[in-house]
């Protein structure tokens, strides 16, 4: 598009024409003292319409940049059936539900952990347990001697002996083999917890997360809202 006045090229193929700057511009021109006012002119209204439109371009990407986070949160709600409105007391909930689970989960790995050592013990007191079955057949010469020759694993038997008995005081001992099923079904336990813990730390880390998306989204969109009111107040 050309300047009716001069001439003057207003539109290129990189650049398309603007027809409110083509009609400023024959304006300008007879208002102008010089061709270089125009020319001036003419560079102005082009960068600003170039500014104008490159800012109308960051913000409606900005926008819907928002928009697909929101949407984002909104499938996250949607997944675990939470109504919008609900969404922080539901992250709360989830956060707490965590923390029981957390609970839970050191308390089974302290029993299982008290259990192991007990097994530990156990085992050890029936590899040991023959010396005092021998000791008590045994007397006179043949009780001298075989403490002469087995005086190291006579005084393990006693150690572990002791060790039994602080750990069952009431001399009632499980068997090893009912020892290690209790364990299983503990270890068992404790898988399962941990998957329901995985659950439920990924629930309340994604709802956390929708929730601070959604009051930020929330907020921007009332900040835009508040920025185009005064605009149109400031052009009233």
């Amino acid at each position: 598009m050309f300047c009716t006045g001069c001439g003057y090229l207003i539109g290129t193929a990189d650049e398309p024409a603007i027809p409110e700057l083509a009609a400023i511009l024959n304006v300008a021109l007879f208002m102008s003292s010089s061709y270089v006012d125009f020319v001036l002119l003419n560079s102005f209204f082009r960068l600003k319409y170039k500014y104008n439109k490159m800012a109308t371009a960051i913000a409606c990407k900005h926008k819907i940049n928002n928009m697909k986070v929101a949407s984002i949160a909104k499938n996250i709600i949607t997944a675990y059936g939470v109504e919008p409105d609900q969404v922080h007391g539901a992250a709360m909930a989830a956060f707490i539900e965590r923390a029981h689970l957390v609970g839970e989960l050191n308390d089974l790995n302290t029993q299982i952990k008290d259990l192991q050592e007990k097994l530990k013990v156990l085992k050890k007191y029936r590899k040991v347990k023959h010396i005092g079955e021998e000791l008590k057949v045994i007397s006179g010469r043949e009780e001298k001697k075989y403490r002469k020759e087995h005086g190291g694993d006579i005084a393990e038997y006693h150690e572990t002996c002791k060790q039994v008995l602080e750990l069952y005081p009431s001399g009632n001992i499980p068997k090893v083999e009912n020892l290690e099923k209790h364990i299983a079904s503990l270890q068992k336990k404790l898988s399962k917890k941990n998957t329901e813990y995985d659950q439920a730390d990924k629930k309340s880390r994604e709802l956390s997360e929708a929730t601070r998306t959604i009051e930020e989204y929330l907020r921007q969109e009332q900040s835009r809202d508040q920025q185009k009111k005064r605009k149109r107040n400031d052009l009233e």
